[in-house]
């Protein structure tokens, strides 16, 4: 019998952590380099295998479209969900 506890519902707002591309750019990011869209950070929450599902609330036909096609990618590799978590990062840190 598996006594491991396990959270049934993970509390994830996925565009907390998304930067704008001002925001971007504010951070002298180079214009070729990866800025992670709102889908990507759903994508960030099921790459780990500890999470079963998470909930979401489409707004429009487009954007359950545009996650569909998200989620048929592959997961994130490790790399890129720590370029994620610099990232968010970077972005809550004092523009200048």
């Amino acid at each position: 019998m598996n006594t491991a506890r396990r959270s049934p519902v993970f509390n994830f707002k996925s565009n907390f952590g998304k930067v704008s591309r001002q925001r971007f750019q504010e951070m002298g990011r180079a214009r070729d380099q990866w800025l992670p869209s709102a889908t990507d950070h759903y994508r960030f929450v099921l790459s780990n295998p500890g999470i079963d599902g998470v909930l979401c609330a489409p707004m429009s036909v487009g954007e359950l479209h545009e996650l569909l096609e998200a989620l048929e990618g592959r997961p994130l590799t490790g790399e890129e969900q720590e370029y994620m978590r610099n990232l968010a990062t970077g972005a809550r840190a004092p523009a200048g």
